[in-house]
């Protein structure tokens, strides 16, 4: 049912009159504006300022201000590379040291609270040179006893380049070539092997006996195995195009073919013309 508009203007003119008078205003039903009290001294209005004041917190002077506390509102970074090792008794970190600079892993054990280094790449080389360790980021072994390091990266796309692998062991500090220029390397769950893509071909290593084996063959410029192209590392964010079944035994692959894609001449005219 509808309400006729004399009965809202009714309604409105009622909900103005209920109101306050406002200082140096006039109610509907006044001609003359209400006189203004003057405020008491004690009285004195409270400003933004004053409120932050007194709850403790800083008041930006202006937005070009407030634009550049922006990094020091986000705070500190946390702690890279987490993982839990020990079979979940302790986990791992990844920090760079303020004095040294270098970057090193960590331990930390939940229950004692305890924050021990478990590794600094201080006086490591690779092996047969005189060249420092410098990695771009590692992979724990199911043992918690080997890390697996990515080092000299080449990048190809967003996500995706080409890297040496080396396993380092925490028992005797032993420093070991795993792959060399591939795309992608993963230890195998039983801590035994390493498998890696290189060349648009599978391989693995047996650390054990310091051995090669390739598992597929036929790669082409247009058909590959173990890797995506590049839309999807672009729009997915995956470079790994293979995983370990849990065994340790098979490994299972993706293979692209884009033989039956067609190629397109694309012509770069810069520089070609005279600038006006």
């Amino acid at each position: 049912m509808s309400t006729p508009a004399s009965k809202l203007t009714t309604l409105a003119l009622t909900l103005l009159l209920a109101l306050p008078p406002l200082a140096g205003c006039a109610t509907a039903s006044q001609g003359t504006p209400a006189p203004q009290t003057p405020t008491p001294a004690a009285q004195t209005p409270t400003t933004p300022r004053a409120v932050s004041q007194q709850s403790g917190k800083q008041r930006f002077g202006d937005m070009l201000d407030a634009l550049r506390a922006s990094s020091t509102l986000r705070g500190r970074s946390g702690p890279r590379s987490v993982n839990w090792i020990d079979d979940g008794d302790r986990f791992s970190y990844s920090m760079r040291n303020p004095q040294t600079r270098r970057e090193e892993v960590r331990v930390y054990d939940p229950a004692t609270g305890s924050d021990t280094l478990l590794f600094d790449p201080k006086n490591l080389t690779l092996p047969g040179t005189n060249e420092p360790l410098q990695y771009r980021s590692f992979q724990w072994a199911h043992d918690s006893r080997h890390l697996l390091f990515q080092t000299d990266f080449r990048p190809i796309y967003r996500r995706s380049g080409i890297s040496n692998y080396y396993l380092y062991s925490l028992a005797d500090h032993s420093l070991q070539l795993a792959a060399k220029d591939a795309r992608t390397a993963e230890l195998s769950p039983d801590g035994k092997l390493v498998g890696y893509e290189r060349g648009g071909n599978m391989f693995v290593y047996d650390l054990a006996a310091k051995k090669e084996t390739q598992l597929t063959t036929g790669a082409t410029d247009s058909i590959f195995n173990g890797v995506y192209d590049w839309v999807y590392e672009e729009e997915f964010g995956e470079a790994q195009a293979w995983k370990w079944s849990p065994d340790s035994r098979r490994i299972a692959f993706w293979q692209t073919n884009e033989s039956a894609v067609p190629t397109v001449r694309l012509t770069d005219w810069a520089g070609m013309h005279p600038e006006w």
